[in-house]
């Protein structure tokens, strides 16, 4: 799907906790731990690693909330991979057409350390994430990692410069099957992401316990949003197109200037993100 966007990280934005500052009661959410369905078969015949699921059962799913500090239950609650809304955050989805995503109700019971334990549990949906996007293999490791072609696990390969940490995260618009709720196709990861228009919903139904963010890092205040105020895309969009500017066609990464006062021995500003 061809799109047109001021820069390809303006076009889907990371899912994080809560960044309203009004919304300071979510610092007391719960924990969210999934156990999807019976049908869930899991391990890489490929790689071999154990603990991806090649089928996942969302419909036979249950959850699980635990922390001894939680006071909240709030609209949405978010783990790698998961993400789970109250009533009010599925009739709104469902109201806006919000596209790349399947409901699934799920049975949700307290831990041992739930704090909240003898409250009674809202109900909550547990979302399928049906949205696709590739990154730009070239600008995350330039090929040089390893990735298993069947569950698409990214590994660092002995001696390249890539490795577990920080790296460029920019989406192939091209690759977009249309999903408001997104993961990424090509390069396993639990990261969620999500588009404008369902950060914008957020921020008119006041939604707590969700925030977004720049996917890729090097934006000033870790490019958080604010969702608080209705200019939050433009304020973004300038830190972004000042973060990472295009030039000739290729946009500017801080990682790679990073990576170059590294290998040079120049000190950074601040501390950097990678090993």
């Amino acid at each position: 799907m061809r799109n047109a966007f001021d820069h390809p990280l303006l076009a889907f934005f990371y899912i994080t906790g809560d960044t309203n500052p009004d919304h300071a009661e979510t610092h007391y959410s719960p924990r969210l731990s999934v156990s999807l369905g019976g049908e869930t078969k899991r391990g890489c015949p490929v790689c071999g690693n154990p603990n991806i699921p090649m089928v996942s059962d969302f419909s036979g799913s249950r959850v699980n909330l635990g922390s001894s500090d939680a006071k909240f239950f709030p609209d949405v609650l978010g783990s790698p991979g998961y993400l789970l809304v109250s009533v009010q955050v599925k009739n709104d989805l469902k109201e806006a057409s919000v596209q790349g995503y399947r409901a699934h109700r799920v049975p949700v019971s307290p831990g041992f350390d739930f704090a909240l334990k003898g409250q009674p549990i809202p109900p909550y949906y547990l979302l399928e994430i049906t949205g696709r996007f590739d990154l730009d293999r070239r600008r995350f490791d330039n090929f040089e990692g390893q990735l298993c072609p069947k569950c698409h696990i990214w590994l660092p390969t002995k001696g390249s410069k890539f490795r577990y940490g920080e790296k460029n995260l920019f989406p192939l618009l091209e690759s977009w099957n249309g999903g408001d709720f997104l993961v990424q196709g090509n390069i396993h990861s639990g990261a969620l992401y999500c588009t404008k228009k369902v950060a914008d919903l957020a921020r008119a139904k006041n939604w707590t316990g969700f925030g977004i963010k720049v996917m890729s890092w090097g934006c000033p205040e870790g490019g958080r949003a604010d969702l608080r105020f209705p200019d939050w895309y433009e304020d973004l969009r300038r830190k972004v197109l000042e973060a990472f500017p295009i030039i000739n066609g290729e946009i500017h990464s801080p990682l790679d200037e990073l990576r170059k006062r590294k290998e040079e021995g120049i000190a950074w500003p601040y501390p950097p993100p990678l090993e």
